[in-house]
């Protein structure tokens, strides 16, 4: 784990990326001290107001902007046609209930190397929120603590090697404009998309969202062409990658989707989407292809995540056109003993011997400690969470009037706890348990 210099913050994502686990090493998430803005990039600093900032943006149409490091308090950036915005290692943007981190309708805008937090957007938008603007470009940022979405992209839009996590309601919306222009309502058209090599984790984790509309990881609405690869969509309640009401060129290709609350990867009156080499791992279902012709659901690993379901009905979009056609379903690899294979008779299992009148003892032990200020001020109504090594939360409890918590009844082995109070830089701390442990906080004011 590392920290940022100057803005203090700590990263979780780098302490554990679930991928790692399943498939080796993988591009780092997230903003990366090694990138910078070129010689004769337009400066903003922290102490810069709204006002300042629009100014400087309005006076420098397509040029690129430097974001220095340090902390920006409820800033928002309303960026022009062609504009590039890049932090400097340690650039991060405090909502602080201000609506956006970047809104525009303007195209063709790159933004990299921030962290943005804390922002409070409308209903329906994100964080960073390209408002049906085509062509934005996000990579290695970090965005999370939004009260709605984290980004919400649209056509032609590119999001790489970035941390979503901790949303209110959904980590990821990209819509397709086909839907909103009239005679190009359900076109193959749309300009190529990309999300990939990205974190999209624990978002929607208090249920805001509703997750039958639209809550959770990922989510495609009316979008063509866009290709969803080698991303990790993690622990999201609700679906783990959702496409709905596409027509053309969709590609799901070489993700991890793992311990989603609904279906890892579920197609949705989509049509022409290719599911290929995905590994699915302790979702509560595995793919689900609904209504949709013309789709390959192929080389995809699942495990402990149901299996492959389809099904059709009627639907009023479109004249109802939209039906279950040409399905294809190869060469996909179902790891689940609790799931029976289609169409097969289960068995009755073989007897086994009772059990012990008086199960044997199991050792348990207990984590505590204090979340206080680093000036030792001791932070009351903190809630604390005790999480797995795979960031499944176990418990959560909040500190009394002395900042002080415990969790009690724990087996040995590794745990990750997390404290993220408002007005203080968020941390994640790993502790081994052995015995009775004590492991204390020390946050940093924003």
């Amino acid at each position: 784990m590392r920290t940022l210099p100057r803005a203090g913050r700590r990263l979780r994502f780098e302490s554990l990326d679930p991928r790692t686990m399943l498939a080796g090493t993988t591009a780092a998430v997230g903003p990366q001290a090694n990138i910078s803005a070129p010689a004769g990039a337009v400066h903003i600093t922290p102490s810069m107001t709204d006002a300042q900032v629009d100014n400087l943006i309005y006076q420098n149409p397509s040029k690129t902007f430097l974001l220095e490091a340090g902390t920006y308090h409820k800033i928002t950036i309303a960026p022009t046609t062609g504009q590039t915005f890049i932090g400097a290692y340690g650039a991060v943007m405090s909502g602080e209930g201000a609506a956006y981190a970047f809104r525009s309708k303007n195209n063709n805008v790159t933004i990299q190397n921030i962290v943005a937090y804390g922002y409070s957007p409308i209903q329906l938008a994100g964080t960073i929120h390209a408002d049906m603007a085509t062509g934005w470009t996000i990579d290695h940022v970090e965005v999370y603590g939004s009260k709605v979405r984290g980004i919400t992209l649209y056509d032609g839009g590119k999001l790489t090697n970035s941390y979503i996590h901790d949303n209110a309601v959904l980590g990821v919306k990209y819509d397709g404009l086909a839907g909103y222009s009239g005679p190009l309502k359900w076109t193959t058209q749309g300009l190529p998309g990309l999300i990939q090599n990205n974190r999209i984790s624990h978002n929607n984790p208090n249920k805001v969202g509703d997750t039958n509309n639209e809550a959770g990881g990922l989510k495609l609405w009316e979008a063509n062409n866009v290709t969803i690869a080698d991303n990790t969509v993690d622990t999201n309640v609700g679906h783990g990658i959702w496409l709905d009401t596409g027509r053309a060129g969709n590609v799901v290709k070489n993700n991890l989707s793992m311990s989603n609350t609904i279906y890892g990867i579920f197609n949705e009156i989509t049509n022409g989407t290719t599911i290929d080499g995905n590994n699915l791992v302790l979702n509560k279902s595995g793919i689900y292809v609904s209504s949709s012709a013309n789709v390959t659901v192929k080389n995809n690993i699942l495990s402990s995540s149901g299996t492959v379901t389809s099904s059709n009905y009627t639907r009023n979009e479109d004249n109802g056109g939209w039906k279950l056609v040409n399905l294809v379903v190869t060469n996909n690899t179902v790891n689940n003993a609790t799931t029976p294979t289609s169409g097969s008779t289960p068995t009755t299992p073989p007897p086994t011997d009772p059990p012990p009148t008086t199960p044997p003892p199991t050792s348990t032990y207990a984590i505590s400690g204090t979340v206080k200020s680093t000036t030792g001020t001791a932070l009351s109504g903190v809630k604390v969470y005790l999480y797995d090594m795979n960031w499944k939360v176990m418990a959560t409890v909040n500190t009394d009037s002395q900042g002080r918590y415990s969790f009690g009844s724990l087996t040995a082995g590794s745990y990750r706890l997390g404290v993220y109070p408002s007005g203080y830089v968020k941390q994640d701390l790993t502790q081994v348990v052995d015995g009775t442990e004590t492991l204390n906080f020390s946050l940093k004011a924003n």
